[in-house]
């Protein structure tokens, strides 16, 4: 009998192709006479970065739609990151909320703070 068909989908950034031993490795021991499919995903366009950022958030925060602006323009497309930006930010939001309802005066500006220090530090990250 023939052999049942296998979808074996992997990803990886476009840089890495060249540089990786385990694409290297999986490249040169994969068989020749299996269809291999490349397909290149670009950055999301501002528009549909904010609109992910939105469905994330999903309008829990009453300021999602500065949030979303923010996340968009910060993550530069990346799907990944917005997703990471916009969890980042709502439990941050989550803990400052439970802090204040415990009468903490200082919780907003730790929000702030935390947040921005978040932000700076992936600004870090990808510039390096």
């Amino acid at each position: 009998p023939d052999e049942p068909p296998l979808l074996f989908l992997t990803t990886h950034r476009s840089e890495e192709a060249g540089k990786s031993p385990f694409l290297l490795d999986l490249n040169a021991r994969w068989p020749e006479s299996v269809d291999v499919r490349e397909v290149e995903v670009a950055p999301l366009e501002r528009a549909d970065a904010r609109s992910l950022a939105l469905a994330l958030l999903d309008h829990v925060n009453p300021t999602a739609e500065l949030i979303a602006d923010a996340v968009a323009r910060e993550s530069q497309g990346s799907p990944f990151l917005i997703h990471e930006l916009v969890r980042s930010n709502v439990t941050t939001a989550s803990a400052a909320r439970h802090r204040a309802a415990r009468g903490s005066r200082w919780a907003v500006r730790f929000a702030r703070r935390t947040a921005q220090a978040a932000l700076t530090a992936r600004r870090t990250a990808r510039s390096s």
